[in-house]
C-alpha cells in the first residue's frame, strides 16, 4: 500500500471531540468517510485526498450551536421580564 499523506490532512476524515469544561478538544482519532471505520489521525493511507484550503473558516456546528445558545438566553430573558413586571403590577 502506498501512502500519499496523513489522515489528518484529508478530506475523508471528520476528527472527533471531546466536550471540555468550557471547549472542545481534538482527539488522536476521527471518522474516515472512505473507509467507513474510525482511524488514528497519524495514520497514512491510499486513499488520501487532500482537503481544500479554506481562507473564511465559518463553523456550521458553531454558528448552530451559538444560535441555541442566543435562544434560550432569549426566553430565559422574557421569563425575568414578565416576573419583574408580575412584581410592578403586584405592588401598586
Amino acid at each position: 500500500m502506498e501512502s500519499k499523506g496523513k489522515c489528518y490532512r484529508c478530506r475523508h476524515m471528520d476528527r472527533y471531540y471531546t466536550q471540555e469544561e468550557k471547549q472542545f478538544c481534538k482527539t488522536q482519532f476521527g471518522w474516515c468517510r472512505k473507509r467507513q471505520e474510525t482511524i488514528r489521525i497519524q495514520e497514512n493511507c491510499e486513499d488520501f485526498s487532500c482537503k481544500p484550503v479554506r481562507k473564511n473558516k465559518v463553523n456550521g456546528f458553531l454558528a448552530y450551536y451559538l444560535d441555541g445558545l442566543l435562544t434560550q438566553i432569549s426566553h430565559i430573558r422574557a421569563i425575568l421580564e414578565e416576573k419583574d413586571e408580575e412584581e410592578k403590577n403586584d405592588e401598586s
